[in-house]
């Protein structure tokens, strides 16, 4: 993970397969949600938290850090071969 840019206070990373993303409590991988997806509450300092707000534990969810990758083949029904 390295970090991209900074603007507006904003900061970014980039997965490793080049896709900025955004670092704040919505993409932290601490993060649950609670009450039918409507706050979002920290595991790690177990308090509820912002999506726009960040600390100093963000850490990159798994899904992000996969996010881009191939993880599949296309193949044709009939003959089984791959497409691509």
């Amino acid at each position: 993970m390295k970090k991209k840019s900074k603007s507006r206070n904003e900061t970014f990373v980039v997965n490793d397969h080049q896709i900025a993303v955004k670092v704040w409590c919505a993409s932290c991988q601490y993060k649950s949600l609670t009450r039918a997806v409507t706050l979002r509450r920290c595991t790690k300092h177990n308090k509820d938290v912002k999506p726009s707000g960040c600390c100093k534990c963000w850490e990159m969810s798994e899904q992000l850090q996969l996010a881009g990758a191939s993880l599949g083949v296309v193949r044709d029904m009939k003959t089984k071969e791959v497409l691509f």
